[in-house]
């Protein structure tokens, strides 16, 4: 976030920001140096070369070169024999020559550093523009498939409460594919879950005390919990009749542990020989320093196991004392 602001301040005034960067990076430099000139000697650009570093990282390389010259000019001066003079003695070349040498190495290291940092900030805004011209997308082509399916339906006499159901549906899964993508704040873990959970019927029931995550931790839910439940339609408990979810969220010790459990679904492989895309997307939704997630393929049904660090949960409502228990709709009466 300071790089951030820095950089900002950078590009809005750019010359009068860098002439104060140098000018108070010497000047303490300078100060520190005198200060302990009475204790150190014979290093007379020890303090300016800890200059040089900051002010090339905060103002650039050019900057950092004004101050390595600037600075270096400043100890030999004062602080080089013979004193209070730019003559170089031949003992004291050395010393300047090491100065030069690990300066211009400090200016060269920190230049491929700022260079990172501004191409790492570039991908960043491209990736937060590319997420929003998808979110757009998405809203786009819900829209149209609401349109041909309205126009289809009522050439077929479809009932209007097959349409409406469709509809709502299909606004649901929209909401849902575009939550990854958004860069909303905090969330409510289980309104979050409600929403990306909300076009896969009522089947899913879900339970748990109050809770609430990062805006980036909410996207990593997303994206698991959506896969889940497709992956659920597919192969797992939605896909017949009388098949279930429970997905109960609890607190253990600091951290908060999300369990979707399956049942009244097909036999389930314990021990599946194969992972697909969906199977490396749940284990690798989470960073290491967000969480965990553990997939068990029990006789019974598929049980997923989310362990979200305590350090990505924030404060939950005051109003949400008590646990939260809902059903993953309102869409449809149970599907078909």
């Amino acid at each position: 976030m300071l790089q951030h602001r820095l950089l900002e301040l950078e590009y809005r005034y750019p010359t009068i920001y860098r002439a104060l960067v140098v000018a108070g990076c010497i000047g303490m430099a300078a100060a520190v140096r005198a200060l302990i000139d009475p204790v150190v000697a014979g290093v007379p650009f020890i303090t300016f070369f800890p200059a040089v570093a900051v002010t090339a990282y905060l103002a650039g390389l050019r900057a950092g070169a004004i101050t390595m010259i600037a600075g270096g000019l400043l100890a030999l001066y004062f602080w080089v024999p013979p004193f209070g003079s730019f003559a170089l003695e031949l003992s004291s070349l050395v010393t300047v020559a090491v100065y030069v040498l690990l300066s211009g190495l400090i200016l060269a290291l920190i230049h491929r550093l700022r260079t990172a940092l501004a191409r790492a900030n570039a991908a960043e805004r491209r990736s937060s523009l590319y997420a929003r011209e998808m979110v757009h997308r998405t809203s786009n082509l819900v829209s149209l498939v609401q349109a041909v399916a309205s126009m289809t339906f009522k050439n077929d006499g479809c009932p209007e409460e097959q349409r409406r159901l469709f509809n709502e549906r299909l606004v649901a899964l929209g909401k849902a594919l575009a939550s990854p993508m958004s860069d909303a704040g905090a969330q409510d873990v289980y309104e979050l879950l409600r929403a990306v959970l909300l076009p896969f019927g009522d089947h899913i029931h879900i339970s748990g005390r109050p809770a609430a995550v990062t805006g980036e931790t909410a996207a990593s839910l997303a994206l698991i919990y959506h896969e889940l439940a497709t992956n659920a339609v597919k192969y797992g408990a939605l896909s017949v009749e009388g098949g279930k979810v429970n997905l109960v969220g609890t607190i253990e010790g600091e951290d908060l542990l999300l369990e979707w459990r399956e049942t009244g679904g097909p036999a389930v492989d314990p021990s599946p020989e194969r992972r697909g895309f969906g199977s490396r997307l749940l284990t690798r939704s989470l960073s290491r320093e967000a969480g965990a997630v553990e997939v068990t393929f029990e006789p019974r049904g598929l049980v997923a196991s989310v362990t979200i660090e305590a350090a990505r949960l924030v404060q939950a409502e005051p109003s949400g004392a008590a646990d939260r228990t809902q059903v993953a709709r309102p869409i449809a009466a149970q599907q078909r």
